[in-house]
């Protein structure tokens, strides 16, 4: 769940998300869903998805809005309540969205969140904490674009209305999540050339690097083109050194990939033979769970693993991918996704209860938890989160007589 801050410190972090869900097409074979005329690709799913959109763009716009001048109460009022309208039509979309059966799993639980953050935020709104509720739904709608480039994907031109007058940043962000890969990028490259950013917004700067090799590596699946940018980043005189190696590492990463002969596999073992293999080259690379040196490889493992889950959602290798995607997503942590790991592991777990790899899922699940609540004093975990824990501990307990003591995952 998002601990989430009532000041909204970057306009371009918390727009990260808010094109997300929309418009998802799926990735190279046909899903289970789609197959049955429910999926990604399918005229229905279009429809709701073209709905959703242009409800995002209208809370987007209104969010963000910034008109230079003193406005009349009406229009304060009008805008407002679009705001609130918007936001329900988005948690019921997300809604929708997460109970579908046959999805790709990541997209039930990035649905799933979106939902819960929304809907506690058009709440906070209709309750008169506007302030407040506008941070929450900036903030949950950073959850969109990871979505977006989870994988391979078509383009789209999108409309410039909603971020007239932004930064490069949110303009970035939001061309993105709308699939409008190539202005995305040209944004980011502008980011990348802007000094005050590079040097006084170190943070901002080096996601907006991140977010273009995510755009690259996933949703275009173009290492020349990732590598163009990182020879961008390269180039520049003041680059902090520890970042100057990362970045000159995943540059390796992208040539290897040139070279590599091209792989399409068609079946749900080939498939994941492909997930094996790329995974096995991200662990020879990465030293411990939070080095970004195999962040080329790790943006591959996740796009392949969502192209396995979205075609073979009642595999018999699906727990493992879930345990998989939580390793990925715990090395990448994208902006406003921090948490999504901690949301595979829960899935893998109860995919496949009381299983060696539900031990494996809970074992992350309860480091992650209880690193997150780490404090100055110690560990101080809420009694609502120790019983999350307790009741997937037991999820993931052998189902031996009398079991693992209450709440524990024995091994």
């Amino acid at each position: 769940m998002l601990r989430v801050s009532s000041r909204v410190h970057s306009v371009s972090f918390v727009v990260s998300a808010l094109m997300g869900v929309v418009l998802a097409l799926p990735p190279a074979g046909a899903s289970a869903a789609e197959t049955k005329g429910e999926g990604p690709g399918t005229p229905a799913w279009s429809a709701r998805m073209q709905s959703m959109k242009a409800s995002l763009e209208t809370l987007l716009g209104d969010l963000l809005k910034t008109t230079g001048k003193t406005e009349s109460s009406s229009a304060v009022k009008k805008r407002e309540e679009r705001i609130q309208k918007e936001a329900d039509s988005i948690a019921k979309a997300a809604h929708s969205i997460r109970v579908q059966k046959n999805l790709d799993p990541g997209l039930a639980i990035l649905a799933g969140n979106l939902e819960a953050d929304v809907t506690h935020g058009a709440a906070m709104w209709k309750a008169g904490h506007v302030d407040y509720a506008r941070g929450v739904l900036l903030q949950s709608t950073s959850l969109c674009m990871g979505c977006h480039t989870r994988t391979y994907g078509q383009q789209f031109p999108a409309s410039e209305e909603p971020v007239q007058g932004a930064d490069d940043a949110t303009r970035a962000v939001y061309f993105a999540a709308v699939r409008d890969f190539d202005r995305s990028m040209a944004a980011i490259n502008r980011v990348i050339d802007n000094p005050e950013i590079r040097q006084n917004r170190t943070t901002e700067w080096e996601r907006a690097v991140r977010q273009g090799l995510q755009i690259a590596v996933r949703a275009k699946q173009d290492p020349k083109e990732a590598v163009r940018l990182l020879d961008h980043v390269l180039a520049l005189k003041d680059l902090p050194i520890f970042f100057r190696e990362d970045v000159t590492k995943w540059r390796a990463q992208l040539v290897a990939w040139e070279k590599e002969r091209s792989r399409i596999p068609m079946t749900e073992e080939g498939l994941w033979s492909e997930v094996l293999r790329v995974s096995e080259e991200a662990g020879k690379v990465r030293k411990y769970p939070a080095d970004r040196s195999a962040e080329v490889l790790t943006l591959r493992l996740s796009a392949v693993l969502h192209q396995f889950l979205e075609r073979f959602p009642k595999s018999r290798h699906e727990a493992e991918a879930l345990f998989l995607q939580g390793m990925a997503y715990d090395s990448l942590r994208p902006a406003a996704l921090w948490n999504a790991s901690e949301s595979f592991w829960t899935a893998c777990i109860r995919t496949s209860p009381h299983s060696s790899i539900a031990r494996r899922c809970y074992r992350s699940l309860e480091d992650a938890v209880l690193a997150g609540w780490m404090g100055s004093v110690g560990v101080e975990v809420p009694a609502d989160v120790r019983n999350r824990l307790a009741e997937l501990g037991d999820l993931a307990a052998p189902a031996s007589v009398g079991g693992a003591p209450k709440g524990s995952a024995a091994p």
